[in-house]
């Protein structure tokens, strides 16, 4: 009687014994405390090669994110898996005894690099509302309706390029052009415009998506800026203007500024054959089908008209300017 009864304790004990072995082998593929001496890393939702959806890594130098998720793509390792923890990129440096969670997006991602940053910074906003999330050197996810917004620092002035897809800093008496670059076609920037706060606003266009998009953002230098005003909108069914600018020929048929060169002119081109072009000493008239367009114009803040000129289709006005200053090109077209 006494045997059997040690026979069955011995049991239960193997039982137990098989079970804690396996428990200690799910906690080292799947979950568990990080490392004293490094980081454990969660998929959050996204596993390895392997199935598994954690590892622990043995060093405080964080990973490349080496966990896939399908549909989704990764954007930065976060201490909370909802992303309300503290940020860490591939490369960086981490506390011991970490555990970072994967974040994932579905959306374009831009990713900032602002080495323009004495003019300005750089920001991510909902056209609906919302949060606007600086991306200087951080990123943020493009929602469908996504607004960049670029704030100018103190002392700054910004001006919209006359092709709504760049802008001017002004600051003293230095003129930096604002260029960016996304090295892929995923997204453009479009029809910016100034805010009464004096930043300016591109609508964002996204043709691609779940991709990571890093924009880099820098400033050159402006030799001289033409204000490009007007009381009507060109009829550019008509007429082209377009000048003589800094890398080439501009077209201006829309308002704002411009960067020009030495020497410079605006050329203004009928579009429709047939159209008879001529100018009578105070305005340059287009006739098409007996029905005509009087061009009026006029220079200000620094700039002076030189020479009209007429040759088949095209009228050419010259001018020179004041580098010191911001001249006006002001055109007012009626019939």
């Amino acid at each position: 009687m006494d045997s059997k009864v040690i026979v069955a304790i011995a049991a239960v004990v193997v039982v137990v014994a098989v079970a804690g072995i396996a428990f200690f082998a799910m906690s080292n593929g799947n979950g568990g405390d990080a490392p004293s001496d490094g980081i454990l890393y969660d998929g959050n939702g996204g596993k390895l090669p392997n199935g598994d959806k954690t590892y622990s890594a043995h060093s405080t130098s964080v990973d490349t994110c080496s966990f896939v998720k399908e549909g989704y793509h990764w954007i930065i390792w976060n201490t909370k898996s909802d992303g309300s923890g503290t940020n860490y990129n591939e490369n960086s440096v981490a506390p011991a005894k970490t555990t970072l969670y994967a974040q994932w997006s579905n959306a374009n991602t831009l990713f900032g690099n602002n080495d323009a940053i004495d003019y300005i910074s750089i920001f991510v906003a909902d056209s609906n509302g919302g949060k606007e999330v600086n991306i200087d050197t951080g990123y943020a996810d493009l929602p469908s309706s996504a607004v960049f917004i670029v704030k100018p620092q103190s002392g700054v002035t910004l001006k919209a390029y006359v092709d709504g897809k760049g802008i001017i800093a002004e600051k003293s008496d230095s003129k930096r052009y604002i260029e960016y670059s996304t090295g892929k076609e995923a997204v453009a920037f479009e029809n910016c415009r100034i805010r009464d706060d004096g930043s300016a606003v591109f609508e964002v266009r996204q043709t691609v998506s779940n991709e990571n998009i890093f924009l880099g953002c820098f400033s050159t230098s402006a030799v001289a800026v033409l204000d490009i005003k007007g009381t009507r909108e060109v009829p550019t069914d008509i007429m082209d203007f377009s000048i003589k600018g800094y890398s080439g020929p501009i077209e201006i048929n829309n308002t704002g500024s411009v960067m020009i060169g030495a020497n410079p002119e605006i050329s203004i081109k009928a579009v429709k054959s047939g159209t008879t072009v001529e100018y009578d000493g105070e305005s340059i008239i287009f006739t098409l089908d007996g029905k005509k367009y009087n061009v009026h114009f006029k220079f200000s803040s620094g700039a002076e008209l030189g020479e009209v000129s007429v040759e088949g289709d095209t009228a050419v006005i010259t001018f020179t300017f004041d580098l010191s200053m911001d001249p006006e090109f002001s055109r007012v077209i009626g019939q």
